[in-house]
């Protein structure tokens, strides 16, 4: 990866700029304590102003060969420019199903999450990782259940990142309140780098693959 300048990233992410990143097929592997729980897929697509987005999670945590825990979530996103059309996901949390489907009508992204009504405002901006947009938000949409939540961003600045078995250059972001993760993005804007605490306290990471 060609290296780049901090001045170089901020332009990417400064203010309420948002750089779509390029289509790409993105696998991780979700690790926790050292060992392989699962993957996580992006796939970005675009056509001309429009970006597709598909997301797959699947998490199998086993402790002496049972199974303690099992997250499986395939999720849709639809952009026209800077602005989200349409979202759908659905989700099985060890047992615990939410199914979301929203889509933009007049001002409104207007649909249902577990079968209820919903509508929010057509400013929303889901709280998928792949979307750098993210670190602008103050305010984000829970991409499970469909529930706004208050969040904060640092920026830790440029830092480097394994990836791949080779040190790249990445943006550092700190993200606090009601969703908390540290997330690093390369220079084109696509996530390489996440982790965040489990329910466990565990520390739970993605490595781009």
């Amino acid at each position: 990866m060609r290296p780049v300048t901090s001045f170089a990233l901020l332009l990417l992410f400064s203010g309420t700029a948002f750089a779509v990143p390029a289509p790409q097929t993105s696998k991780f592997a979700i690790i926790r304590e050292g060992n392989q729980i699962g993957f996580s897929t992006t796939s970005i697509q675009r056509n001309g102003d429009e970006t597709a987005v598909d997301m797959t999670i699947n998490v199998h945590v086993k402790i002496l060969g049972i199974t303690a825990y099992r997250y499986v979530q395939t999720s849709t996103e639809k952009w026209s420019g800077a602005q989200v059309v349409a979202v759908s996901s659905e989700t099985n949390d060890n047992g615990t199903k939410h199914k979301l489907s929203l889509a933009l009508h007049d001002d409104k992204l207007i649909g249902e999450v577990d079968g209820k009504q919903l509508a929010l405002g057509a400013d929303v901006v889901p709280s998928s990782v792949w979307n750098p947009k993210l670190m602008t938000q103050t305010v984000v949409m829970d991409n499970v259940n469909g529930k706004l939540k208050t969040i904060s961003i640092a920026d830790l600045g440029i830092e480097n990142v394994d990836v791949r078995g080779q040190p790249t250059k990445a943006h550092h972001y700190s993200m606090r309140g009601q969703l908390e993760q540290d997330l690093w993005y390369d220079a084109s804007g696509h996530l390489v780098q996440l982790t965040f605490k489990g329910r466990d306290g565990s520390i739970i990471s993605y490595h781009l693959m």
